[in-house]
């Protein structure tokens, strides 16, 4: 709405204010001229009075012929404009005197005639006579006196008070009546086609923007406000374009181009509403591309960007035409099939969606072979809003990637109850590394050839609500959230700590450490290492680090470079879990360790089975490694390892995991057993 005056009446104030300066100008510069024309005109009336009444006057005062004077001077003073008119004699005396009553002025008049025209007021003459020459001289004229005219300066005054007045008055009109003409052709020609144009604006609902044109009004299609009408029409339609870009970006991918998260949220609440009122059930499907980290850590983001478009495209093209297939989040896509569905069917598609990822992706010149995990779960069964069945596929995906991936899997109660008790876990284990709610436990490790006890393991424990939790119900979790770096700089700390006073009472052993995969990652980890040695002024020779088989292989070249740096300070290198990895013999020469520690999964089938282990020990012997036997629970195991050259044993047959001070009493029951065989 507008509040303010209108551009007409703007314009035409200016127009006015202009028009009437211009005018008050033109009315001063008449002014002016009138009042140099009004002196001109009083000169010229003196001189007029002067020429004609001289000679008379001056024949008249040579022989005093007063009545010739006065007739003379009386019709001079029939002219208004005369006010006096004095004659006197050449010695000064006068001779005769007329007068008219003054003018009746003004302040402004009497002003003018005593400023302005003061100067133009009197006039005197000297009067000669002609008929009578001066008796001595007869080429000069007769001196008889002189005449003194004084005009009324009043009456000039009035006069151009007058003509002052009709000037500035007829210049205002000039004005007034110009800018009253020009501010009617402006609005016609421009106020008026910029309020049709205006509301034509106005009338333009922002939400229905389609089909709007903005009229260039009549006789205005080349001139500046046809210019005017024409480039808003352009950026309305430009603002078009950018709402239907913007309708877009609000609801797809800009990468894929596929449905984005919110258009996926509102299609699943209107796909769970049309299953609700037929009685039949839909699904909500989700995949995650099990190698997407690796790919982009390897090749770099536009190759990982480039794997997902593809694996799109393929998905597109396995899907149904009545499915909707959106960009969930990061790497994770997401189906819905509308109802009706059954599980056989889904099951069926999920196959045939999982085959279309196994072959090949040339990406960035690389081939790369990518895998999808897949989760499913059934509207309105598993749920009845999007947010809830979104929580419930990532469940169901993170179910199937935890099985190995490249895999379908339905969502059940039993994977969010899984779900919910490890979100619960994550967060009450970022409370335990700050609170150290975590315990060390050494479980013992003997000589094959003794028994005789050399050191232990170190094992967590974490001490939760009273309770002791066994590593395998969180170390897992500690690594997938992160944590397990912080647990395992403490376990090293703790470990150091407990050497250093077991070596003051009981004197040499060895504690080995088990390292995660994170920790291997770590560029500080070494330094981090370095300096909880100096700190605790531990012996190095007295530690053993535990790598997994697997972890050390994923990336050979690291692996190579983080046992040499352990080595080089002195700590030895030992492979945990040996023979379940996918290592080679040739990969397994190029590492720098020192002991092969075999899993307990081929020492459970001992004597029967020990074709495993057999090969295991003559490699260890054939490289000069030491071995360490884990899980031993029976003494056939344990004859049957030391038979064969086992260094050490380690499992429940000779000792559980047990608390420091319970490993420090089983320490000392070993010197004193070593003190009575001595003294024996």
């Amino acid at each position: 709405m507008m509040t303010g005056l209108s551009l007409t009446w703007k314009q035409s104030a200016r127009i006015a204010v202009t028009a009437f300066a211009v005018g008050l100008a033109t009315g001063a510069l008449q002014v002016r001229e009138a009042f140099v024309t009004l002196r001109v005109e009083m000169r010229r009336l003196h001189a007029d009075i002067h020429e004609l009444t001289d000679p008379a006057l001056s024949h008249a005062i040579a022989l005093k012929d007063t009545r010739h004077a006065e007739d003379l001077i009386s019709g001079i003073m029939h002219n208004p404009l005369v006010r006096r008119v004095a004659i006197f004699h050449d010695d000064q005396r006068s001779f005769l005197s007329r007068e008219n009553p003054p003018h009746d002025s003004s302040r402004l008049t009497a002003w003018i005639a005593e400023t302005l025209l003061s100067d133009v007021e009197g006039s005197q003459q000297i009067l000669f006579d002609t008929d009578m020459r001066d008796t001595g001289r007869d080429d000069t004229f007769m001196h008889t006196g002189w005449t003194e005219v004084n005009l009324d300066t009043g009456e000039f005054a009035d006069r151009l008070v007058t003509q002052a007045g009709w000037a500035i008055t007829t210049a205002v009109a000039q004005a007034a009546v110009l800018a009253t003409l020009l501010g009617l052709v402006f609005h016609i020609l421009l106020t008026r086609p910029l309020i049709r144009l205006g509301h034509e604006i106005a009338a333009i609902d922002p939400n229905h923007l389609e089909n709007r044109e903005i009229s260039i009004p009549d006789g205005h299609e080349t001139d500046e406000l046809g210019l005017v009408a024409m480039r808003f029409q352009e950026t309305l339609s430009n603002l078009l374009d950018a709402q239907a870009w913007l309708r877009r970006l609000a609801t797809h991918d800009p990468l894929t181009g596929l449905p984005n998260r919110a258009y996926l949220e509102t299609a699943i609440g209107t796909e769970v509403a049309q299953a609700e009122r037929a009685g039949t059930r839909g699904a909500l499907m989700a995949f995650g591309i099990d190698n997407f980290k690796a790919v982009n850590d390897a090749l770099g983001h536009s190759a990982g960007d480039a794997l997902l478009i593809e694996c799109a495209k393929r998905l597109r093209q396995c899907a149904r035409e009545s499915d909707i297939l959106a960009r969930f989040t990061g790497d994770d896509l997401a189906l819905v099939a509308p109802a009706p569905q059954t599980p056989e069917g889904l099951a069926h598609l999920a196959e045939r969606l999982i085959a279309s990822m196994r072959d090949p992706f040339n990406l960035a010149d690389e081939t790369v072979y990518a895998r999808i995990s897949l989760g499913i779960v059934m509207f309105p069964g598993d749920g009845k809003d999007a947010q809830t069945l979104l929580s419930a596929v990532d469940t169901a995906v993170y179910a199937a990637k935890k099985l190995g991936g490249d895999r379908w899997q339905f969502f059940s109660q039993s994977l969010m109850d899984t779900a919910v008790t490890r979100i619960r876990t994550e967060s009450a284990l970022h409370r335990a590394a700050k609170s150290n709610e975590f315990e060390l436990h050494v479980q013992p490790i003997y000589s094959a050839d003794g028994p005789r006890l050399l050191g232990g393991e170190s094992l967590i424990r974490w001490r939760r609500e009273d309770r002791l939790v066994s590593p395998g119900e969180f170390i897992g979790i500690a690594e997938s959230c992160g944590v397990i770096g912080q647990i395992g700089d403490w376990a090293i700390e703790e470990s150091c700590r407990r050497l250093v006073d077991w070596h003051g009472r009981f004197g040499p052993l060895r504690l080995s450490v088990n390292v995660s995969p994170r920790q291997i990652s770590d560029d500080s980890f070494p330094k981090r290492v370095a300096m909880i040695i100096e700190h605790s002024g531990v012996d190095p020779s007295s530690l053993y680090f535990e790598f997994t088989e697997t972890s050390l292989m994923s990336d050979m070249a690291r692996a190579v470079r983080l046992c040499s740096k352990f080595r080089a300070m002195g700590i030895a290198i030992a492979l945990d879990d040996f023979g379940v990895g996918y290592s080679s013999l040739s990969q397994l020469h190029m590492l720098p360790i020192d002991l092969l520690k075999i899993d307990r999964r081929f020492v459970a089938a001992l004597p029967n089975d020990h074709a495993v282990v057999s090969m295991v020990l003559a490699l260890a012997h054939n490289r000069s490694l030491k071995t360490v036997a884990e899980g031993v629970e029976t003494q056939p195991q344990f004859d049957w390892l030391a038979a064969h050259g086992c260094d050490a044993i380690q499992g429940y047959l000779l000792g559980r995991p047990e608390p420091p001070d319970a490993f420090a009493r089983r320490l000392e029951q070993e010197l004193d057993n070593e003190s009575r065989s001595a003294n024996s």
